[in-house]
């Protein structure tokens, strides 16, 4: 919403005040880097930082600041939070939350989807495609995070790759090209894997995306990696 931006920091946007809101575009010396992809939020959980590039801040008139997050689609039914799928989206927001919390941000748990849809109509486009946008908040639980960026971080430092999942898309797209009937060949042997990367060879990392676009992890390219199939993976990157 291009009128966001031109009301940052200085009052309600006209879409929001419509809408009853009566958030702020925030203004912040870091929300340029925020916004950055492969910059973004960063925090510090262990010995690994963490990090994720949100979409926009808005704040309230007490200083409480609420996640928002774009999304864009084109389909005949209206846009909803409903899917199973969307628990994606759902974790993306919370992460955002758990990484602007440890930069001491205050933080509510409601998070903001700005959620475009693409009008399918016989109507003439002379080249324009016209959008329905709809705001849809959802009210974030991030339990699950430090939890799971344990059992990360145990994977990283094992000795040995975690066992294969019957929840694993990866494990079972590798089993049905298996042709020892759904078990997974390893060869050579794993080695173990320090994930104590220099932060030289970080740098010239290269990124490797998984189905949500969202997470990666940096590592170098002569690195054998091996991260946990629990489907709850997050932004990292290894440092020295």
């Amino acid at each position: 919403m291009p009128s966001v931006d031109l009301s940052r920091g200085k009052g309600v946007p006209a879409r929001l005040a419509k809408e009853g809101l009566s958030f702020i575009p925030a203004v912040h010396p870091k929300l340029g880097q925020c916004r950055e992809n492969f910059k973004g939020v960063t925090r510090q959980f262990g010995d690994i930082e963490f990090f994720g590039a949100i979409d926009d801040l808005w704040v309230d008139m007490f200083g409480v600041h609420y996640v928002v997050d774009y999304k864009a689609t084109s389909k005949a039914d209206e846009v909803s939070l409903d899917a199973d799928w969307q628990i994606s989206y759902k974790r993306q927001v919370e992460f955002y939350q758990w990484l602007l919390r440890g930069n001491d941000l205050q933080v509510s748990d409601q998070a903001w989807f700005v959620y475009t849809n693409g009008i399918k109509d016989d109507s003439p486009s002379n080249d324009v495609l016209r959008f329905k946008t709809k705001l849809l908040s959802y009210d974030g639980n991030g339990s699950w995070i430090e939890p799971t960026l344990k059992s990360l971080i145990g994977c990283l430092n094992s000795d040995t790759p975690p066992h294969s999942s019957d929840n694993c898309a990866y494990c079972q797209f590798i089993s049905k090209r298996d042709s020892t009937k759904g078990s997974i060949t390893l060869t050579p042997k794993p080695t173990k894997v320090d994930h104590r990367i220099p932060k030289a060879a970080a740098n010239n990392a290269l990124p490797i995306h998984n189905d949500f676009w969202f997470f990666n992890i940096k590592i170098p390219l002569t690195v054998p990696v091996i991260v946990p199939s629990s489907g709850q993976f997050c932004q990292m990157r290894v440092i020295g």
